[in-house]
């Protein structure tokens, strides 16, 4: 069975939710978010082998994604 590493899966959904909210708040006047954090454990066969922490933050017309993984 095939599986997105999760540090792409991590950075597709991240980037989903940043492109997919600013329109849609838009309409109800209210402003995209300047904040998205997500935490994953790792496992492979049953052991966690790590954890994935990424984070998401705009300011204005920028943004910057930054995913930190740490080994168990």
């Amino acid at each position: 069975m095939w599986r997105l590493p999760a540090k792409v899966f991590t950075a597709v959904c991240l980037a989903s939710i940043a492109l997919s909210a600013h329109p849609a708040l838009a309409e109800a006047n209210q402003a995209a978010p300047t904040l998205v954090t997500a935490s994953y454990k790792v496992y492979k066969a049953g052991i966690w082998i790590g954890t994935i922490d990424e984070r998401f933050t705009r300011d204005g017309e920028h943004y910057k994604i930054v995913s930190a993984t740490e080994t168990a």
